[in-house]
């Protein structure tokens, strides 16, 4: 197997290439991270989900419910276990739908995949916990069963009740 040469020990020629690929592999990363907006996927600012001009109609729809007044994209689709694993939930999906769409990938029609749907159907557990008494509301006894809240809740909030 061939050598790597230390920089110090390269020649004049060779630290010039090799500073000049570093230059453009930096460039190139610094462009991508600023054409894509990528600073503002730190915060929960739901706007941060319309950097893919695909999210729009979901966006548009959850603006439209009352959960809108309420709550933000993130607290419907990352844990809250931590802040670390809803990091780790929300890189993760990131990296995912920017491989989708770069890849030219995107369908129209929009699925939760099923790691996602038991982070939502936790999250919708631990906010309407109090409204989920099966003695008082018999509908919500499928929950014993295993059923997800958006088997019966399936437009909430993109797309109605």
């Amino acid at each position: 197997m061939p050598r790597i040469p230390r920089f110090h020990t390269m020649t004049r020629q060779y630290r010039i290439v090799a500073f000049a690929a570093c230059a453009v592999l930096f460039g190139a990363g610094a462009y991508a991270l600023k054409s894509t907006n990528a600073a503002s996927y730190l915060s929960d600012d739901p706007k941060a989900c319309l950097n893919c001009h695909i999210m729009q109609p979901m966006y548009d729809s959850w603006k439209a419910s009352p959960h809108a007044s309420v709550t933000n994209c993130m607290d419907c689709h990352t844990p809250h276990s931590s802040a670390f694993a809803g990091y780790v939930f929300k890189s993760r999906s990131g990296l995912r739908h920017s491989f989708v769409y770069l890849t030219d990938h995107n369908h129209k029609n929009i699925k939760a995949r099923p790691d996602t749907l038991k982070v939502i159907n936790d999250n919708c557990i631990r906010c309407h916990s109090d409204r989920l008494d099966p003695k008082a509301q018999p509908q919500h006894a499928a929950m014993a069963k295993g059923k997800a809240c958006s088997s019966c809740h399936a437009g909430v909030p993109h797309g109605g009740e």
